[in-house]
């Protein structure tokens, strides 16, 4: 059964309600809601992240049992400090620009000699913290008292019972194998987040936090500790971790407030109904360094074409990786993959580039440390990656596949040009022939609406959003 993206979401909102009461709640927290997100993308494929990689850990989590990883990451790592923090930041995503963005925000307020403390997730986050030392940081389960979670077993095996009549009007609307999904990931997840909550409130209770600081509320962790702070009277804030595209990334915001990059985020959200008063324009914190201009790769060199692949449909990156392959050649040009920061399957890549004509690279660092001249193309479907590049002076190539919508229309604002698979290297063509003089103009338009002023203060404005809120 194909259902639409937007008929996904609704679904997603509204499968665990009955007759208006939500059948999910459990002690006052809607799992339903805390599940959303995935439960989206079990339901739409297009939006389901690629994850395919071979790690022990990898496996693990498709099994959905990364819970327990997190469990072990707590009892053997973490900090036994005990004072209690006005800041609680939740690194909850192994996304280096988010933890990036975190560590910018932390650092800020620690020289501000605010008394911050941080939540990880797994040990491959709590490694990218680079405020370790600076600020206390614990794992999830640090403080967690499994024996009450025991105590709760012959409830939640009652609510189990009590979930069946959602399972079967959401079998009728989605059919028996979707519905087997959700199910069975619903069930699987619900049992952690039991383990998840208590942990959750367990370290409320010691940190005693007046404000919660996250990179999204859309995810499990992170939106548990923002609906449980605000149960307790804790403010709580996130910040925009990328160009707002998908809806379901975004909206609602559960947290109190949200920082964004600039006037076109407050716009998108204002229209899909978040509070004006919710929103707070601060600049994009990670980017405002990046210089404005920079110079032309040398003639000879000719330009690059980069390749910004998010975690979408595999056959969908292979035939955009053999249409740059194959415009490089026409064009004379190099290609250059910059995978995205969340991509674990670094093997498939190599794999297809191996076969490449024009022998591509390969790139993993950050989009703001690559070598991208003024005129260069950036290839993107619905990654938010497009800003970024644009940013370092490339030219967007937005290639529309059925399903993957961008709400960002490079090409209305003069930065790039929208095609399709069938159409990439007529695309490739225009991008080229844009003037570049022309481009620079729109750029500092497109960027201020996007990003906001790229003055350089936008740590500082962010850090006295965080700090008006706790005083507030």
């Amino acid at each position: 059964m194909s259902l639409s993206e937007g008929r996904c979401e609704e679904i997603a909102q509204t499968w665990f309600k009955v007759d208006g009461h939500d059948s999910s709640e459990f002690d006052g927290v809607s799992m339903g809601e805390l599940l959303r997100l995935k439960v989206f993308e079990q339901l739409y494929k297009r939006a389901q992240v690629a994850d395919d990689g071979l790690s022990i850990k990898q496996m693990v989590k498709r099994l959905g049992l990364d819970g327990v990883l997190r469990a072990l990451l707590s009892f053997f790592s973490g900090d036994d400090d005990i004072q209690e923090k006005d800041y609680l930041f939740i690194y909850d995503i192994n996304n280096k620009p988010m933890i990036d963005a975190l560590n910018l925000l932390a650092i800020s307020l620690v020289a501000k000699g605010e008394s911050v403390g941080a939540v990880t997730i797994d040990h491959a986050i709590s490694e990218q913290c680079s405020v370790k030392g600076k600020l206390t940081w614990f794992g999830v389960f640090a403080f967690a008292d499994f024996l009450k979670v025991l105590k709760s077993f012959s409830r939640y095996f009652t609510f189990l019972k009590g979930m069946n009549e959602c399972y079967n009007e959401l079998e009728l609307v989605v059919g028996r194998r979707l519905c087997g999904s959700v199910k069975r990931y619903f069930l699987c997840q619900s049992f952690f987040l039991l383990f998840e909550r208590q942990a959750i409130e367990s370290i409320l209770k010691h940190k005693k936090p007046r404000v919660i600081v996250v990179a999204s509320d859309a995810h499990r962790v992170a939106k548990m500790a923002v609906i449980l702070g605000k149960k307790s009277n804790i403010k709580t804030i996130v910040y925009q971790h990328g160009a707002t595209i998908w809806g379901y990334g975004y909206v609602p915001v559960y947290a109190d407030k949200i920082m964004v990059w600039g006037e076109s985020s407050r716009q998108w959200l204002i229209k899909r109904e978040v509070l004006p008063s919710q929103i707070s324009v601060v600049g994009n914190i990670l980017m405002e360094v990046t210089k404005l201009e920079r110079a032309y790769r040398p003639p000879e060199l000719g330009k690059r074409i980069y390749f910004f692949p998010n975690p979408i449909d595999r056959a969908v990156i292979k035939i955009i990786v053999n249409a740059i392959d194959s415009a490089c050649v026409k064009f004379k040009t190099t290609g250059c993959l910059k995978l995205h920061p969340s991509e674990k399957n670094v093997s498939f890549f190599k794999n297809i580039i191996k076969t490449s004509i024009s022998e591509l690279a390969l790139s993993t660092c950050a989009i703001r440390d690559l070598d991208i001249s003024l005129g260069d193309i950036a290839v993107i479907v619905n990654s938010t990656a497009g800003v970024d590049a644009c940013l370092k002076g490339a030219v967007v190539l937005c290639v529309d596949v059925p399903g993957m919508p961008n709400s960002i229309n490079y090409e209305s604002a003069g930065v790039g040009v929208h095609t399709t698979i069938e159409e990439f290297e007529c695309g490739v063509a225009r991008a080229l022939s844009i003037k570049i003089d022309s481009y620079k103009v729109n750029r500092e338009e497109f960027l201020n609406d996007q990003m906001g002023n790229l003055d350089g203060v936008a740590i500082e404005r962010a850090a006295q959003v965080l700090l008006r809120m706790k005083h507030d």
